[in-house]
């Protein structure tokens, strides 16, 4: 909406301003209508998008949804959305349990070993056996990545296939 106002005939110059009727960003709001940005999030007026106001996407545009201002949209730092590592290591947290079973000897436990040994060795082949316990991890949270770094002490330079245990074992006993 344009506004004039003024008066040339008696030498006040003729002011003009220009007046929109959408609302600012961090402004209340109902619909995306209302908002010079075009986005009603969280209750108001938004930069962005910023996730369409969904509950699950960890973003937030007003501080009574966890932004740090009104109108800016924002990742959440807390709650659910909080991100946690987790490092779960022998001998520093956590509990790991470690084993190999050799082809060549069916019967012989290698729970105790103090190596991993895998692969092909001496015509036999050998697999390693790995166990995290992942009780340290909330129920409600959800993993979004994992890294799993090992080392190699001699031959190197092959790949390792890994694949999940669905039986139970035991590391005193297995074989």
């Amino acid at each position: 909406m344009l506004v004039a106002g003024g008066d040339s005939n008696v030498g006040n110059p003729i002011n003009t301003e220009l007046w929109s009727s959408a609302a600012g960003n961090g402004t209340s709001c109902t619909t995306s209508s209302q908002c010079g940005s075009g986005f009603c999030v969280d209750g108001v007026c938004c930069n962005t998008a910023c996730g369409g106001g969904s509950t699950t996407d960890c973003l937030a545009c007003s501080v009574a949804a966890g932004a740090p201002a009104d109108g800016t949209c924002a990742a959440l730092t807390t709650g659910r959305c909080a991100t946690t590592c987790t490092t779960i290591q022998r001998g520093t947290s956590g509990t790991v349990n470690d084993a190999h079973v050799v082809s060549a000897n069916p019967t012989t436990n290698y729970g105790a070993n103090a190596l991993l040994s895998t692969g092909g060795i001496n015509g036999s082949t050998r697999y390693g056996l790995l166990r995290f316990d992942m009780s340290a991890i909330p129920a409600s949270f959800t993993i979004t990545s994992a890294t799993f770094t090992m080392g190699a002490f001699s031959g190197g330079g092959s790949t390792e296939d890994v694949h999940r245990i669905t039986a139970s074992w035991s590391e005193p006993s297995v074989t």
